[in-house]
């Protein structure tokens, strides 16, 4: 999981030093002379450009892949820019449980985060090191910004229009039908798919053609009716296990869905 070698780029100024060769993780890292006045800077990859020398140390400008950035130097100054590669953001992402697809990481100005500063100034040392810590040290600050960057920076990606992804659908249903027994509130639903909880909702109904709620409750039904023909469990401890308020919240629902009580599906079980 290499990064291609940077291609991250200001319109005016010089890369004097950069982990090209050291073949870092998914993550790429160059210094920059930047002369004052007008300075732009072009993000191949999601990236952050932090201040290292000349103009106000440790601040950070985060510019999303794709896209540009542009400020006014009042004099020449050094730059850190970080280039983190889509499959390091994915990997990071999975391990985090957050769906990359339903999010982005948008564009923010000087910023002030004494975690990315600390990474920031540990990246610049290796760089500038005639004796670096080496790859693994780096891999392992390149995770730590990555991280970061998704679990502080990254908002939900709204859709305006059209329905949930096919592996944002298979994920919220996943979820539910295994965490059936528990408490599945909307705002963690939301989280999965990597939306607001206003937007999801509107969103699962286009896809599934039922309220989230509707579907909660009849993912519940299944699985206790399940339980209740399998003859070993009581019709008490299977709402319990079903994520049912009471018995008789269980019962009213069994019987709308299947017009059956409980108590008949568990007696034809015998």
């Amino acid at each position: 999981m290499t990064i291609e070698p940077i291609s991250e780029t200001f319109a005016s100024g010089t890369a004097r030093m950069t982990s090209r060769g050291r073949l870092w993780t998914g993550f790429d890292a160059a210094l920059y002379d930047v002369p004052g006045g007008p300075c732009e800077f072009y993000a191949a990859h999601d990236s952050i450009c932090m201040h290292v020398g000349g103009t106000v140390p440790g601040e950070i400008e985060i510019v999303p892949a794709r896209s540009a950035a542009v400020w006014l130097a009042d004099r020449a100054a050094t730059k850190l820019v970080v280039s983190i590669s889509r499959l390091l953001m994915q990997n990071s992402a999975e391990k985090m449980e957050i769906l990359l697809d339903g999010i982005s990481i948008p564009r923010r100005h000087r910023v002030r985060d004494p975690l990315l500063e600390h990474i920031g100034w540990a990246l610049k040392a290796e760089l500038e090191s005639a004796a670096p810590a080496g790859r693994v040290y780096a891999d392992g600050l390149g995770v730590a910004l990555t991280a970061h960057l998704l679990r502080r920076y990254s908002v939900a990606r709204e859709r305006t229009t059209g329905a949930l992804g096919k592996r944002q659908l298979q994920e919220v249903i996943g979820y539910i039908h295994d965490n059936a027994a528990h408490d599945l509130p909307l705002s963690n639903l939301a989280q999965i798919a990597g939306l607001s909880a206003s937007h999801f909702r509107k969103l699962f109904k286009k896809s599934t053609g039922v309220s989230v709620h509707q579907y909660v409750i009849r993912a519940r039904v299944e699985r206790a009716v399940h339980l209740l023909s399998l003859g070993k469990v009581s019709v008490s401890d299977v709402a319990s296990q079903t994520g049912f308020a009471n018995q008789s919240h269980m019962a009213r629902w069994v019987q709308h869905y299947t017009g059956a009580v409980p108590s008949a599906i568990l007696r034809d079980s015998a």
